[in-house]
């Protein structure tokens, strides 16, 4: 009987040779073509030898090493996914980085040894119940990638149907609402322009740049930009008229492990761009701004001295620092210490919005796509129902008032006899 033709892509037996310094794996692989070749990889153990082989022939291949079946175990399936994600070139850069780091301490870790046949919609739903126990986080960001990689398994037709489908969703947890009003916002400036760091009386040394953290904050307030957008912001994104300065909301930056500041080119969503009108405070700032411009390559308005944008994170400690210093002070303005971030301006700025106007233009300034997100996410309404509504139901009811002539003596009516 004829030996059955290897597929391609498909890994022929793999045999082991003991050697010095460990174990070496050797098999062969059809290529696109047609053609058979040898490949060859070492390593401390069986395991990591094979681990280093397969990894050579998927190089070798330019494609997944082989096929995914109900064997393949779901640590190999999450390699073959994020292969997959990058060769098709759909997903932006910065999201595969986030898909990599939930492969690498999420799906691995704890469950990278199942393989996809033992992975069904019971055991798929324990394993995301136990992580949510500890985070509830950690169990949703499992749930959208095993949703994706169960999805390539299907096209390889190692499952029939998505056990994601039949799980439980983990439940999110309620948004927190925190916002600062205009007394609040008042002791912010003021403890920020007293504020001269930890060691205010040291000699020599960088201080923390205030008027930085006060000028960004208060422009986040104004546009509701976040603080990977607004750290970009640069004279290209100024816009001046009828005696109004407006922004433009272009470009966001983010920070990735291992990898630095990365542009993505859009603001979190590409649909979110947009022209935002200034406040008089924040124009008054944006032309400050201008007139102590310094030239540099993107034309950015707060530019590091080297001429870069500011990192994110670096604002963020910056802010942390402040926190900690005059923490006594803002605690006894009632401001949230602990939950007072970039996005507390974000928040704020909503807010305010739609309390003055209306939901609709707090959407709006937000750019959010749905009315639910500003309501849910970022709107922090008022517990007191405003007296316009007890005078909207005076007006549509009067009837039901007294009467106007003040009369209160009994009908002469008599009621009718039974």
């Amino acid at each position: 009987m004829a030996r059955k033709r290897k597929k391609v892509g498909e890994l022929g037996r793999i045999s082991y040779r003991e050697l010095v310094s460990g174990v070496q794996a050797r098999t062969r692989i059809r290529l696109k073509d047609g053609s058979l070749i040898n490949i060859t990889a070492s390593g401390t153990s069986q395991t990591e030898a094979e681990a280093a082989l397969r990894h050579r022939a998927r190089d070798a291949w330019g494609g997944i090493a082989r096929s995914i079946t109900a064997d393949t175990t779901i640590a190999e399936l999450a390699d073959a996914w994020l292969q997959d994600a990058r060769r098709r070139g759909k997903v932006e850069s910065t999201t595969i980085h986030a898909y990599e780091a939930t492969v690498r301490t999420i799906i691995k870790p704890n469950m990278g040894a199942y393989t996809i046949e033992q992975m069904d919609a019971g055991l798929c739903d324990q394993e995301l119940l136990n992580l949510s126990v500890t985070s509830a986080s950690k169990a949703r960001k499992a749930r959208s990638a095993l949703r994706l990689m169960f999805k390539l398994a299907i096209r390889h037709r190692a499952i029939p149907q998505n056990p994601i489908d039949a799980v439980e969703t983990t439940p999110a947890p309620q948004p927190v609402k925190s916002s600062v009003d205009d007394k609040q916002l008042s002791v912010l400036i003021r403890e920020l322009e007293a504020w001269e760091g930890k060691n205010p009386g040291r000699r020599g040394g960088i201080r923390p740049d205030r008027r930085l953290l006060s000028d960004l904050l208060l422009l986040m307030l104004a546009t509701s930009e976040r603080i990977g957008e607004i750290v970009l912001l640069s004279l290209r994104d100024i816009v001046i008229h009828d005696g109004r300065i407006y922004v433009t909301v272009w470009d966001t930056v983010r920070q990735i492990p291992g990898v630095g500041l990365v542009r993505k080119g859009a603001p979190k969503r590409s649909d979110q761009r947009r022209q935002i009108p200034l406040p008089p405070f924040a124009e008054e700032i944006v032309r400050r701004r201008m007139a102590a411009y310094v030239p540099n390559a993107e034309e950015f308005l707060f530019p590091t001295r080297n001429g870069t944008a500011h990192s994110p994170a670096n604002f963020r400690r910056l802010l942390r620092a402040f926190r900690d210093d005059r923490r006594q002070a803002l605690e006894a303005a009632q401001i949230d210490v602990d939950r007072l971030t970039p996005k507390t301006m974000r928040k704020s700025a909503a807010t305010a919005v739609e309390e003055s106007l209306s939901l609709s233009d707090a959407q709006l300034l937000l750019g959010h796509a749905h009315p639910g997100t500003t309501s849910v996410s970022y709107v922090q309404r008022s517990k007191i129902v405003p007296s316009r509504t007890a005078d909207a139901l005076a007006m549509a009811f009067p009837s039901a008032a007294s009467d106007p002539s003040g009369d209160e003596s009994e009908s002469d009516e008599q009621p009718p006899q039974s």
